[in-house]
């Protein structure tokens, strides 16, 4: 099982080292109800990418923040030469040749993973190329970058947290368990960062911005998944065609933030 309370005093997470030491109770409470209850039982992500959401940014970088819910609770292919180093993009020829392995989706990022990309993360990508003219796929394969992987946003200040840091899979129980701690996160980052922006997907996400009283600016459109992306939610506009992206970096650009690069 994992161990939350050892994660959480790494070196890596020292930025937020005020908030992971305040919110030890809620960190405490998550891991017994996950030794109690799921004992046994697979958990997602990975150990080592709990916090990843943490480690990647510090709090006073952060100007968009885009929740998701819970990690990607599935395994995906990964192709590996003869020497064991990973390829990203195997030609025919290498895949006749590699070994293949299978490894959890999830990296410890709301909507990212570690190569394969979800149908949530295609319509993402889909959306940016039409509002930037762009071509995601192109770029990450032309830079050896993993198709999934979204941590270069994170670099240029944008949280992707998902609301529960551990899942279950086929278990939504592990959700609730988190509220406290993700409240505790979105002070920090509004103590710093009054004028924030959420990216607010779903009517989760909606609904989640209201429980938390979000104070920054809030884009909000519905979920990107193929169910939903193409549909209102809440009176609020479907996740394709919304330019919500061109409209984040417009907010940024007034309050004199430098804009985000998506296709990155």
């Amino acid at each position: 099982m994992y161990d939350l309370i050892k994660l959480s005093k790494s070196s890596k997470l020292d930025a937020w080292r005020e908030l992971f030491d305040e919110a030890e109770d809620e960190l405490r409470h998550a891991q017994n109800v996950i030794n109690r209850d799921f004992k046994n039982k697979v958990l997602f992500p990975d150990e080592d990418k709990v916090f990843r959401a943490f480690e990647l940014i510090r709090p006073e970088d952060i100007n968009v923040v885009i929740f998701g819910q819970d990690p990607y609770m599935d395994y995906i292919t990964q192709y590996l030469d003869k020497e064991g180093n990973i390829i990203l993009y195997p030609t025919k020829q290498e895949l006749k040749e590699c070994k293949t392995i299978k490894v959890k989706r999830a990296d410890g990022l709301a909507f990212s993973s570690s190569t394969k990309i979800s149908p949530s993360l295609i319509n993402i990508y889909q959306e940016i190329d039409n509002e930037f003219r762009s071509n995601i796929r192109e770029y990450k394969e032309k830079n050896n970058i993993p198709l999934g992987d979204l941590s270069n946003w994170c670099k240029q200040g944008v949280m992707l947290l998902n609301t529960s840091l551990v899942a279950v899979q086929g278990n939504d129980k592990v959700l609730s368990i988190w509220k406290g701690f993700i409240q505790r996160v979105v002070n920090t980052v509004e103590n710093i960062n009054s004028c924030c922006v959420y990216m607010l997907w779903g009517a989760y996400a909606i609904e989640l911005g209201e429980d938390l009283n979000l104070s920054g600016i809030l884009i909000k459109t519905s979920h990107p998944s193929p169910k939903s992306a193409s549909r209102e939610v809440k009176d609020n506009p479907s996740f394709l065609g919304s330019d919500q992206f061109l409209v984040c970096n417009e907010e940024l650009k007034k309050l004199d933030k430098k804009e985000i690069n998506w296709v990155c």
